[in-house]
């Protein structure tokens, strides 16, 4: 019998007008935003989501569907994503490999067809601060040849058997290969996007369901036995395929949950393949299931039969993996307490979690399997490192040159404007009579914008110096701590005083295309 991991991905992405894209270097240059103040509206009024496909965005629809159709790719699903401008595509379930090359294809099929529709297609994971992001929501399970989804709860006692020991399986997998899962899914874009309130936190939990749980809490206390199909079906499991969207699709803040017969992991992001967080997960499931066979072999070895055995290795794997079983609201505070009483990773930034590539235990689990060599794993540690390096570099060199081309020249061109214009005014008081108080306001509008730009001016100075003191740190292991540990936060804090001008600085005045005209603007 041959074991199929299967998958389909939920692509999420923004498409804006290529007119506004070619004005703004942030996105040419990086993907995303470096600058832009929020607009009046947002998401918060849901509309986007709940809406019609704006007909333009639909014409590129279904021209993207024709294009793979054409390649053999079965898109499935189209509709408006929570964000505005943001949209999703899903194919029909293939085995992971196939998936995963497809997904591909989807991605440069998207890119020419919205070019050629005058779009510019936006696959970073946050490219506009203050919004949902996007992500690529990895539908993962597992199969044998016939058909036969392991990881679909069945009505009999020999499907039930299998399921729970399969999902035990991937239980004690990611509870131990959490690290590496959550290494997976590192990049400068999921760095913005995960653990903000809108996708799944940097912590890697498993939600089953209020269903799923009680069938595991009653077989660790041993009120089931697995024998019988009428204990079985008396303790609901066999209705989960029936109820999986009432019991298991709840919790939308879980990083990997159960969605009936199949695991959602929600954290890998919008522009990463998905064959790397796959093949973490088939590789951790490989190991997990050896050790769930070894575990049930020296039972039987030890005198139990063999529905005993398994009923043993299951209870145990239960009670082994409570740590990474959390039902709870995961973009809340105490799911920080939790991880830390649990002992569960949480790796916040791409350079903590890249580190778990090259831990000897990781190492040693791919070399087992055949699945990379550790020259492989080195070699793919050091490019994800470099990646981020100069991926961080080229963003803050793009925010630098729009500070010194473009933001600063505007606001102190209407800096210029008003204070002319004051400066008139104050002239022109004594001779219509004007009272100081008059034009006490008008001062006060100048002086903030003045104080503004002058906070700019020397954080410019500040982000140039960091840029190039990050440079010189000794190897690029430390230029990548070094980079969000000093450079990004040097970026928020200029980006902060910017967005504050653009919200004082005449609109014509302002080279930038905004947040309003991108978002908005069809």
């Amino acid at each position: 019998t041959k074991v199929n991991t299967y998958a389909g991905p939920e692509q999420e992405y923004f498409l804006i007008d290529k007119k506004f894209y070619s004005q703004r270097p942030d996105l040419v240059m990086s993907g995303r935003t470096l600058l832009g103040a929020l607009p009046p509206k947002g998401q918060q009024l849901e509309d986007h989501y709940f809406g019609s496909i704006p007909d333009r965005v639909l014409a590129f629809m279904q021209e993207v569907e024709e294009e793979l159709y054409l390649l053999g790719i079965p898109a499935k699903t189209r509709h408006n994503e929570v964000a505005p401008h943001q949209f999703e595509i899903a194919p029909i379930f293939e085995q992971a490999n196939i998936a995963s090359d497809h997904n591909l294809l989807v991605m440069e099929v998207m890119r020419k067809v919205a070019d050629k529709s005058g779009f510019a297609l936006l696959l970073f994971e946050k490219p506009f601060a203050g919004i949902n992001g996007s992500g690529k929501h990895n539908n993962w399970s597992i199969g044998i040849d016939g058909g036969m989804n392991l990881l679909d709860p069945g009505d009999t006692p020999e499907s039930n058997i299998n399921f729970l020991v399969f999902l035990v399986a991937v239980l004690k997998g990611v509870l131990k290969r959490s690290a590496i899962l959550r290494a997976s899914v590192a990049s400068i874009g999921n760095d913005h996007r995960l653990g903000a309130n809108e996708a799944p936190p940097a912590v890697v939990t498993v939600f089953l369901g209020d269903l799923l749980e009680k069938v595991l809490d009653a077989i660790e206390s041993g009120k089931v036995d697995l024998k019988t199909e009428k204990q079985i079906l008396d303790l609901g499991l066999g209705q989960v395929p029936l109820l999986n969207k009432d019991y298991t699709d709840r919790n939308r803040t879980s990083p990997f949950a159960f969605t009936g017969n199949k695991f959602e992991f929600r954290a890998v992001g919008s522009t990463q393949p998905i064959s790397v967080p796959n093949t973490v997960l088939n590789t951790l499931m490989a190991e997990a299931v050896d050790e769930m066979n070894d575990a049930i072999v020296a039972k039987i070895e030890g005198g139990m039969s063999k529905d005993d055995a398994i009923l043993a290795a299951v209870r145990e794997g239960i009670t082994a993996t409570k740590a990474v079983r959390y039902p709870g609201d995961n973009y809340s505070e105490d799911l920080q307490k939790a991880a830390a009483k649990r002992g569960l990773p949480n790796m916040k930034n791409t350079p903590e979690a890249v580190r778990a590539w090259v831990e000897s235990d990781t190492v040693a689990m791919f070399v087992k399997y055949g699945v990379l060599t550790a020259e492989e794993i080195d070699s793919r540690y050091n490019v994800r490192i470099e990646r981020y390096v100069k991926g961080i570099d080229i963003e803050a060199r793009t925010l630098l040159l729009m500070l010194k081309t473009m933001v600063i020249p505007d606001s102190s061109e209407y800096q210029g404007d008003l204070a002319s214009s004051f400066n008139n005014l104050v002239a022109a008081a004594e001779s219509i009579g004007l009272s100081e108080d008059a034009f006490r306001n008008q001062a006060g509008h100048l002086k903030s914008l003045a104080e503004d730009l002058s906070q700019l001016i020397e954080l410019t100075g500040i982000l140039e110096e960091t840029i190039e003191e990050m440079e010189e740190q000794e190897s690029e292991l430390d230029q990548a701590d070094f980079c969000a540990a000093r450079l990004l936060p040097c970026m928020d804090a200029v980006r902060e005083v910017a967005d504050k001008l653009e919200l004082q600085v005449d609109r014509s005045r302002w080279q930038l295309p905004t947040y309003s005209e991108m978002l908005f603007e069809h």
